[in-house]
């Protein structure tokens, strides 16, 4: 047997192949870009995921409940104004008459209003849920949640008080964006793909009366409280009571017409797809029919 060589095992090993650089800056970037998406994920998480369906609905179940209770304290301070200023005005009992019938409505109201308000959320409760990409509603809770923080930021950072609004308005709409897109059922919207583009974009569309009927309770409930708040600005008496009346009527008037407008919606978009679809199912008589003379 032959001896071993010394010189070939004292040699060094060969050097290493230079690693491709293109795919040191994939993997840097690919390292990157997984660090910002979980952050981004675990910061809108905070806020997203939430038990938000349950709370809306203890929400709207408290809100149904004191509502009558509302109207009914507005109503009779209402009706007690008008008397007052009618008596001392001396008006004649004709007049006397007119906050014996508003308060009627009043009346009306106070029975009404929650029954009214579940009649708008029918629409999303009872109503097929329609369909929104996941990739899109992603992306809107991103550039909507992050980017109405950033913009709000920079408003507060300017330190301008008439600013002091809009940024606490784009603090609020980036929040309710990113909970109405972690849970979009709340507005009736399911994470899928649409059938087709016309159904994606009547969803698009839509999605704003959706919001606003989601949420509809919170708003009739805000605004009667503003539209009561103006009575204290108010000179005259009667004038101060006409608007607690209608704070009061509010609760049932609004969801009613909402109601009837988004009614009105569905039927137009309903005849619309049936426009649409009349040349697709002509297409498919056509061929139906030169399959079967074959």
């Amino acid at each position: 047997m032959s001896e071993e060589n010394p010189q070939i095992e004292n040699m060094p090993p060969p050097p290493a192949p230079h690693a491709n650089p293109v795919a040191k800056v994939e993997e840097t970037v690919g390292k990157v870009g997984s660090i910002l998406e979980r952050g981004v994920d675990k910061a809108l998480g905070l806020v997203g995921d939430h038990p938000w369906e349950k709370w809306l609905a203890v929400a709207n179940k408290y809100i149904a409940i004191f509502l009558p209770a509302l109207v009914a304290v507005l109503g009779v301070v209402a009706f007690l104004l008008g008397m007052v200023w009618l008596i001392k005005e001396k008006a004649p009992c004709s007049e006397l008459l007119v906050p014996l019938f508003a308060l009627v409505g009043v009346v009306f109201s106070m029975l009404l209003a929650p029954k009214a308000l579940a009649l708008t959320n029918s629409f999303i409760e009872k109503g097929e849920p329609e369909s929104i990409r996941p990739e899109l509603l992603h992306i809107l809770k991103v550039v909507l949640g992050l980017g109405g923080l950033a913009f709000a930021l920079y408003l507060l950072l300017q330190f301008d008080a008439d600013k002091l609004g809009t940024a606490v308005v784009a603090i609020a709409v980036s929040l309710l964006s990113v909970v109405l897109c972690s849970r979009p059922g709340l507005i009736g919207v399911k994470a899928d793909y649409p059938k087709n583009g016309v159904e994606e974009a009547i969803t698009l569309l839509f999605l704003p009366v959706k919001i606003m009927l989601a949420f509809l309770p919170f708003i009739v409930v805000g605004c009667t409280i503003v539209t009561a708040l103006q009575c204290f600005g108010e000179e005259y008496g009667i004038m101060a009571a006409g608007d607690l009346f209608a704070a009061a009527v509010m609760p049932l008037a609004v969801p009613l017409a909402v109601y009837f407008c988004v009614l009105a919606i569905y039927l137009v978009l309903d005849v619309y797809r049936a426009i649409v679809s009349v040349p697709r199912k002509l297409d498919a008589l056509r061929q139906a029919l030169e399959e079967k003379n074959k």
